[in-house]
């Protein structure tokens, strides 16, 4: 479990970084990587990061910060599986058009959100 939270904090991380740096680069790849699966698979694959952030809450000096977010993954997984794949390509047209200083500031909040969550995770299991 500690290392599925090390490659989350990092993923975020390296997420954040890249969009503030390179707003475009994120853009690219956020589009690339949707195409690779199918919106349900991508369902699934949020359900078990929800999961996994849930089962491990315990280890955060802040553990309802952490169920809050899991149930946010979780719900954010829910309407990836029934939501119409057509209406999910809408919504992230419209996150791939946003300016690039709007970017740039949801990019700063997942930096934040990964070194917050780092700095609250206690290392003792």
């Amino acid at each position: 479990m500690q290392i599925f939270l090390y490659i989350f904090f990092a993923t975020l991380s390296y997420y954040g970084f890249l969009g503030i740096l390179l707003p475009q680069e994120q853009r690219r790849i956020t589009w690339s990587t949707l195409k690779i699966l199918p919106f349900k698979v991508w369902a699934i694959i949020a359900g078990i990061i929800g999961y996994f952030l849930f089962q491990t809450a315990e280890f955060f000096a802040a553990a309802w910060i952490i169920y809050f977010l899991s149930v946010l993954i979780f719900i954010d997984a829910v309407l990836l599986f029934f939501v119409p794949g057509k209406k999910i390509k809408e919504m992230v047209r419209f996150w791939l058009l946003l300016p690039n200083n709007a970017i740039k500031l949801i990019s700063f909040f997942y930096l934040l959100m990964a070194v917050s969550l780092f700095l609250f995770f206690q290392k003792s299991f």
